[in-house]
């Protein structure tokens, strides 16, 4: 249990890193993910709007599917589950959980590819996040950093297109 909750917050650090790394001038309009990336990017995929989506997903087929009557003894179960989950986090990690999954504000985006200095492949997560998710971004960043320095990850400060980026090797 530990370990697949290191490698969550492990996600969730690196996806906060690279959004705060894909800014270089926070004034300046912001260029779509996908022209972020780079040639040797294998697998994309994006939300362009995670607020849009969560007002949204109510009205699609698989919210409305949700709501049937018929599934309500299913989705109470879920939801026990999802609240004894986010009380694992937050003795884990310090956070509420719903906090946490507040963070998105705007477009999610996650890449597969193969960097030119290496054998395997990378992922990069690419986040949006408004300003009032600031210190739950920090604590998360501090927290991933922690568990990638404990478990063995070397941190190095690599400088982008102007732009500061934290990578994490093992």
């Amino acid at each position: 249990m530990r370990r697949i909750l290191a490698r969550r917050i492990l996600i969730a650090g690196l996806a906060v890193a690279v959004a705060l790394a894909s800014r270089p001038v926070w004034t300046a309009e912001k260029a779509p993910n996908d022209r972020l990336l780079p040639q040797n990017t294998y697998l994309y995929v994006t939300v362009p709007n995670v607020g849009e989506l969560k007002t949204r997903f109510g009205d699609s087929h698989m919210g409305q599917l949700l709501k049937d009557p018929k599934l309500q003894d299913f989705m109470g179960d879920l939801h026990k589950k999802f609240a004894q989950f986010g009380e694992e986090f937050e003795k884990n990690v310090g956070l509420k959980l719903s906090d946490v999954l507040a963070v998105p504000d705007g477009e999610v985006s996650i890449a597969v590819l193969l960097p030119t200095d290496a054998k395997k492949l990378a992922v990069a997560v690419i986040l949006d996040f408004g300003k009032s998710s600031g210190s739950t971004v920090t604590t998360l960043l501090d927290k991933a950093s922690g568990e990638l320095t404990k478990n063995g990850f070397k941190k190095t400060s690599k400088t982008v297109e102007g732009a500061e980026m934290v990578v994490y090797t093992k």
